[in-house]
């Protein structure tokens, strides 16, 4: 794909001429600026100047932008099908979407698009008159499909490294989120019930 044809508004690299999203629309029509494609402008610090801490932090803040391309789902049924799946096989719209928070924005037009193949199926509350949402034979066969793709997914991001360099990569970033759990999600919690006992 030649460069000068491709959207400088995020990471998807979409051909100008087939955008799939609001950024690359925006950068078209000139109400958006192509500074530092998705996030923003780069952040990275001058060469030279940076401490080998300030430079793994620019990095992991990028990575962690991109790995919602390279590794999240692209299909809008695998995080309802796992929740089904490994949750008794049924759960309220209401608890689903609660669940889901953020991505659970037009969950029931997603629904009715996963009734249409038969991977749900929705039912009367048997609780209250919330209504349920059941997984269904076809829908954990689906499940099963989309985790193979992750696999492939993840095969698929990190094949510029070799097997022995994952490994030590993922001994590190699991010592590194260790780390952080104890240091950080702490203090976090307490803030957070400090700032509930003052409202």
């Amino acid at each position: 794909m030649e460069e000068n044809k491709v959207c400088p508004g995020c990471l998807r690299h979409c051909e100008k001429g087939e955008l799939n999203c609001g950024r690359g629309e925006a950068i078209r029509v000139g109400e958006l600026k192509p500074e530092g494609g998705h996030g923003g402008p780069d952040r990275r610090p001058p060469d030279g100047q940076a401490s080998a801490a300030q430079q793994l932090a620019f990095l992991l803040n990028g990575i962690g932008r991109m790995g919602r391309f390279a590794l999240e789902p692209r299909d809008a049924a695998a995080p309802i099908l796992d929740m089904l799946e490994g949750h008794r096989g049924w759960m309220t719209e209401q608890e689903l979407a609660r669940r889901l928070g953020p991505r659970g924005a037009g969950l029931s037009q997603t629904l009715l698009e996963l009734e249409k193949p038969g991977w749900i199926t929705r039912t009367a509350g048997r609780y209250g008159p919330n209504p349920e949402v059941h997984i269904t034979k076809a829908g954990r066969t689906r499940t099963r499909e989309l985790g193979m793709k992750r696999g492939e997914q993840a095969e698929e991001a990190f094949r510029a490294l070799s097997e022995e360099e994952q490994k030590q990569l993922a001994s590190l970033l699991e010592k590194l989120s260790g780390d952080w759990r104890e240091r950080f999600l702490p203090k976090r919690g307490r803030a957070n019930r400090e700032k509930g006992m003052q409202l």
